[in-house]
């Protein structure tokens, strides 16, 4: 046995395992079955009393039920990666925080083989530094002795002065001296634009106005608490050190300031939440430089990243070689190492994430120095492990069980359960969990009024479920009520839709949990950015021409909460759930012309005010044609606005799918009119009768606009100057005669 002292205040401690032993020789062998990259940095033993008091006495309890008194202990490996390392070393394995996504359910996993367990470490998502293929390294010798300089540990303090005091020293120099202690002497990674614009690009700038001044290179950021953050000016280049502290040794920010004082390198240090910003070399005349030393729990969050050409890295001992910090080699990337290298010796750069607004600067910093953005951007997403969803057997006796057998034999007296199992994909649990909270804020008693409904399918539709959910692209194009995934509270209803309903095959059937949705949210608006939603007091049914003509100022008044979606997110959901269109989309031309001429302005005025944006519209709209007519009084400008949108229906008269709608032809044959209109929405002609006493009711009554009002104001007289002068405004519209004749 291995005695080490029980801790004090601290209840775990760790202890390295001497290299001579048995063990650790047997656990390197094991360890270096991974590949012939992996390196062991240290084998520690965990001393926990409380954790091994607690196992003991276990391990007694179960000894007394197993054959011989012999609990089968067995010693097996366990990959983790985060917060979890210091959480299993602290507490051990708390059921609370295992994995959802094994492959038979939650738990902790454990294996024999340490291959197996190094897929769920850190180390497993990145690729470990290696050579670079024969072909590219006589191509580029100079980058391995750049690497060299960076983590060979076994250079001299000769060599290094060199670096930082010898009359070739240069800015590049003295930051390798710096990156050599941070790799070498505190175990650090480099990663990040020193890699790629210095070591491989070998590229250099510096502004051409500044040339002579270094110390304004230097610029501030104040942060969120309001320290004056230094960064480097963007054109110089290379611009700073990006460094991950190591995961396994504590990192001292004093020594690593006292090394650097060691070659007379100034520094300044700022501290943030989740990194060390350093100035270094301030008032040297090569010129300052930053450093951000990540801290661990930060650096395993970043599995994500821009560019291919940022993703290199540098590690201690490899004097030659070179590693990616994020696996982007296998499928559907497969960007290899060499393909980066050449990448960056061309100036080319390819995207790996979804471009937002920090990925766009990004992007235009780039192109600035005259790099090139080549392929389609790629949306990189961290491996995930090798199931996401299983299946569960639901034990017989449970009352689930029971009551869903119950169910399902009111289907008829042949019916027989083969099995009922529970699907376990954290991913779509997760979802589900995360909207039902939000939506039980929005309902009264904060009751999201979830139901469990049966769904029946059959042939690959029931893997898909599975493993994605009901995802709306699939959906049944044939139900009674549109497109959709249909759910019913009797099962007889939802078996017709199985495989066994008119065959002797299994069917499969799911018991589903389903929120119902609040039918008081409506959509408002929507820009270039997103789509809006108000959440009104009552549901949009119980809204209608009588009570609210025009609903946008209903929306607008009576809104109780605005919410948005992003447009992106939101024409894929309307997309997919909206299903084809009934026949053809009917446009009136004044809503055509808000949406193709002016919307940005359209979409201000209704959003912020919706009142006034009704009286503005019409003269908005007809912007471009009052500019090409010159009207010249009140009369000529109101016809203008009159006849404007019939000018634009007949130059666009291939994107309708009617004749024009006139109103002598609504009055004079309204069922007719309603009918040809009903036909190409997809409205049923049984609520003609409705929409006629619908049209004959005045929707003004009450205001200045309503029937009565306006058949009291008298029509002057034209003149023959004012006929002769709509006529030729007419002409110059281009409107047919027989329409527009005074």
């Amino acid at each position: 046995m291995d005695y080490i002292p029980r801790p004090h205040l601290k209840h775990a401690v760790l202890v390295p395992l001497p290299s001579s032993s048995t063990l650790y020789k047997a656990l390197l062998q094991k360890m270096q079955t991974i590949g012939s990259s992996m390196k062991i940095i240290s084998i520690e033993e965990i001393k926990n009393p409380l954790l091994e008091d607690t196992y003991e006495s276990m391990k007694k309890v179960i000894a007394r039920e197993c054959p011989n008194h012999n609990p089968n202990e067995q010693k097996l490996f366990h990959g983790t990666k985060g917060d979890a390392i210091k959480g299993i070393v602290d507490d051990g394995y708390d059921d609370r925080f295992f994995s959802r996504t094994g492959a038979w359910g939650p738990g902790a996993y454990f294996a024999d083989n340490p291959q197996k367990s190094h897929k769920y470490t850190a180390a497993y998502q990145s690729v470990q530094p290696r050579l670079l293929r024969p072909k590219k390294r006589k191509a580029y010798p100079e980058i391995e002795e750049k690497i060299s300089h960076i983590t060979a540990s076994e250079r001299t303090m000769v060599d290094l002065y060199k670096g930082v005091k010898s009359t070739d020293a240069t800015r590049e120099t003295r930051m390798e001296v710096v990156a050599w202690i941070a790799v070498c002497k505190f175990n650090c990674k480099l990663e990040g634009g020193f890699v790629r614009d210095w070591i491989v690009g070998n590229y250099r700038s510096r502004p051409i106005n500044l040339l002579n001044d270094p110390k304004r290179w230097i610029e501030h950021q104040i942060n969120a608490n309001g320290v004056n953050i230094p960064y480097i000016n963007k054109e110089v280049v290379p611009s700073d050190l990006d460094c991950h502290l190591p995961l396994n040794v504590y990192f001292d920010i004093d020594k690593f300031q006292d090394e650097l004082y060691k070659f007379d390198i100034t520094c300044q240090v700022f501290r943030q939440d989740w990194r060390y910003v350093l100035l270094i070399d301030e008032d040297a005349p090569t010129g300052a430089f930053t450093m951000d030393l990540i801290e661990p729990h930060v650096a395993l969050t970043h599995d994500r990243i821009d560019f291919d050409v940022s993703n290199l890295s540098l590690e201690k001992d490899y004097p030659r070689e070179i590693g990616m910090r994020i696996d982007i080699t296998e499928s559907p990337y497969f960007i290899e190492l060499e393909t980066i290298i050449e990448n960056i010796k061309s100036k080319h750069f390819q995207v790996l994430r979804p471009i937002d607004k920090p990925v766009t600067d990004r992007i235009d910093r780039m192109i600035q120095r005259q790099w090139t953005q080549i392929g389609e951007p790629m949306d990189y997403i961290p491996r995930p492990h090798l199931k996401h969803a299983v299946l569960v057997p639901l034990p017989s006796s449970s009352t689930l069980y029971k009551a869903l057998l119950q169910k399902m034999q009111t289907i008829g007296p042949s019916m027989k359960i083969i099995s009922i199992e529970e699907i376990r994909n954290p991913l779509l649990e997760d979802t589900y969990e995360s909207m039902k909270k939000v939506i039980a804020r929005e309902c009264p008693n904060h009751n999201p009024n979830e139901q469990k409904l049966f769904h029946g399918t059959k042939g690959d539709a029931i893997k898909g479920i599975v493993d994605d959910g009901y995802d709306d692209r699939f959906f049944s194009q044939g139900g009674a009520w549109g497109p959709g995934a249909y759910f019913a509270d009797n099962p007889q209803k939802s078996h017709k839709y199985t495989a066994a309903y008119q065959s002797i095959q299994p069917g499969v059937m799911f018991y589903n949990k389903l929120l119902k949705y609040n039918p008081n949210w409506v959509l408002y608006t929507i820009t270039d950015r997103y789509a809006y939603f108000t959440l009104l007091p009552k549901p949009i049914a119980e809204y209608n021409v009588r009570n609210a003509p025009f609903l946008s100022l209903e929306q607008f008044s009576d809104a109780l909460k605005l919410a948005r979606m992003p447009i992106k997110d939101f024409c894929t959901f309307a997309c997919h759930s909206l299903g084809p269109m009934k026949g053809k989309a009917t446009i009136s031309s004044y809503k055509m012309m808000d949406a193709a001429i002016f919307w940005k302005e359209a979409v201000y005025l209704q959003s912020n005010f919706p009142k006034l944006g009704k009286w503005l519209f019409g003269y908005e709209l007809e912007k471009s044609t009052v500019e090409k007519v010159k009207p010249e009084s009140l009369l000529e400008r109101a016809f203008v606005i009159f006849a404007a949108p019939y000018s634009w229906f007949l130059k666009n008269r291939h994107c309708y799918a009617l004749p024009e709608v006139t109103y002598e032809n609504l009055i004079s044959k309204p069922e007719e009119t309603i009918g040809a209109v009903f036909d190409v929405c997809g409205i049923s002609k049984s609520l003609i009768p409705e929409a006629v006493t619908a049209l004959n009711r005045d929707s003004q009554a009450g205001t200045v606009l309503s029937r009565d009002k306006m058949a009291q104001v008298k029509s002057p007289e034209l003149s023959k100057f004012d006929r002769k002068r709509l006529n030729e405004i007419a002409k110059r519209m281009e409107l047919p005669e027989s329409v527009f004749h005074f």
